[in-house]
C-alpha cells in the first residue's frame, strides 16, 4: 500500500527535536520520498526531492503555514525533480555534474515511463564539502557518485543525512543507468563511514535507518 504520510518510530513524518520539524510524504509512481524540514517559529522551509505531485507538496507546506525557501535534490533522475514545477523562483540545489538531466529525458532516466514534463534548468550547482546556509540550517554536501555521477547527501546541522538513492534501508541505489557505476557507489558507501556518527538516514525511497544500522553494508560491499 502506498504511504501518504509517515509516523512514529520510523523516523518518518513529524520529528521535533532542537526545533528541527520534519515532514515526509510518497509522491509519484514509484514512491520517491519527498521531505519537508523546518525550524521552529520559522516559516522557511528546506524542500528534499520534490519527485512528483508538486502540488500536492505545495499543498502540505500551506497546510504547515509554511512556503519553501530552497529545494535541494540529491540527484538529477526524473523521480526527483518532477515536482520542480511547483517551486519556480524557488532556488534549487543539485551538484554540477547532474545539471544536464534537467533537459534529458534520456540521462534522467524519463524516457523509461515517458515523463517528458519540462524542467527549470537554473539549478545552482553545489561540490562536494561545501556547506549552505538555508532556512537557518547548515547543510553539509557530501557527494557520494555511483547511482549518477553528481548524486550526493546532504548532512543537515550534522545530526540528519539525506541519502537520495545512494543508501537505503538494507540497500543501495542501482547502478545501471546512465553515469551509473558500481566502483564509485562502493566507494561512496564507504566515505559515509567516515561521519563516525550515528545519524538517522532518510533515503530517496523506503523506510528510514540509521548510519550505524547499515555499518556492516556500508563495509561489505
Amino acid at each position: 500500500m502506498r504511504r501518504e504520510e509517515f509516523y512514529g518510530s520510523s523516523g518518518f513524518g513529524k520529528m521535533e527535536k532542537n526545533a528541527l520539524n520534519l515532514y515526509g510524504l510518497t509522491v509519484g509512481p514509484v514512491e520517491t520520498n519527498c521531505y519537508i524540514l523546518w525550524r521552529e517559529g520559522r516559516t522557511d522551509a528546506l524542500v528534499i526531492d520534490p519527485g512528483d505531485e508538486g502540488e500536492k507538496i505545495a499543498a502540505s507546506l500551506r497546510e504547515r503555514g509554511l512556503s519553501a525557501g530552497a529545494v535541494l535534490l540529491t540527484h538529477g533522475h526524473f523521480d526527483h525533480t518532477g515536482g520542480l514545477s511547483a517551486f519556480l523562483g524557488v532556488p534549487v540545489y543539485l551538484h554540477q555534474a547532474d545539471l544536464p538531466m534537467l533537459e534529458s529525458p534520456e540521462l534522467s532516466a524519463a524516457f523509461l515511463t515517458g515523463d517528458t514534463r519540462p524542467r527549470p534548468t537554473d539549478a545552482l550547482p553545489v561540490s562536494d564539502g561545501e556547506v549552505l546556509s538555508l532556512c537557518g540550517f547548515s547543510v553539509q554536501v557530501l557527494s557520494t557518485p555511483g547511482h549518477t555521477k553528481g548524486s550526493v547527501c546532504y548532512l543537515v546541522d550534522g545530526e540528519i543525512l539525506f541519502s537520495g538513492d545512494t543508501l537505503f534501508q538494507a540497500g543501495y541505489g542501482r547502478t545501471d543507468l546512465p553515469g551509473g557505476s558500481f566502483s564509485e557507489l562502493r566507494q561512496s558507501l564507504r566515505k559515509l563511514l567516515s561521519l563516525e556518527k550515528d545519524v538517522p538516514v532518510y533515503p530517496g525511497h523506503g523506510g528510514a535507518t540509521s548510519l550505524f544500522r547499515e555499518r556492516r553494508l556500508l563495509w561489505n560491499c
